[in-house]
């Protein structure tokens, strides 16, 4: 169950690789003619953020029909969804927000967040897919990759703009908890 609504999530990170191919590349370019700032940077993250929060929400709503296409046994790999595009959408407004670790050349940070969200998968993972099979890999891996978001643009607004877009990492927040709610939905 769980190893299928992965693979149908994973549709969605292929426009997350597309974005962050060409984001990436743009930002520096930016940053080298003197036009990066950090209102572009939180421009960005609400403009990704909210995407993300449609997709989620178009999910949601086509959820009726795409269970048309699922035999009865299947059907719960609607719920799981939501959650399990939330680390594309979090990993691509994290490389939006956390563009200032590059530009500072300042990645040891990174060693920093990957660990601790490492860790708190690991966690959560051991602690709810006991409990909530399937929901629980992909409540701690949507958990994991929030706490990535946020770190990775805190160390970024440490290093580089001094701040971040409070707005982007709600809308994320909203999408984390819609998300779970959409999940709970199954149990």
């Amino acid at each position: 169950l769980y190893t299928i609504a992965i693979s149908l999530a994973g549709g969605v990170a292929i426009f997350g690789s597309i974005f962050n191919t060409i984001w990436t590349p743009k930002a520096f370019l930016l940053h080298k003619n003197g036009k990066l700032n950090s209102h572009i940077v939180n421009k960005m993250v609400v403009a990704v953020s909210l995407i993300g929060l449609l997709f989620v929400s178009i999910i949601f709503v086509l959820s009726p029909v795409l269970s048309l296409f699922f035999p009865k046994k299947y059907i719960s790999i609607i719920y799981l969804l939501p959650l399990l595009v939330l680390p594309t959408l979090f990993y691509t407004v994290a490389e939006v927000s956390g563009i200032g670790i590059s530009i500072t050349k300042n990645t040891t940070k990174m060693i920093y967040v990957s660990c601790i969200s490492l860790i708190l998968h690991f966690i959560l993972s051991m602690l709810l897919i006991v409990k909530l099979g399937a929901l629980g890999a992909a409540i701690s891996i949507a958990v994991a990759f929030y706490f990535y978001l946020l770190l990775k643009t805190f160390f970024a607004a440490k290093v580089w703009s001094k701040s971040f877009s409070k707005l982007g990492l709600g809308i994320n927040l909203i999408c984390l908890m819609y998300s779970l709610a959409i999940g709970f939905r199954w149990i």
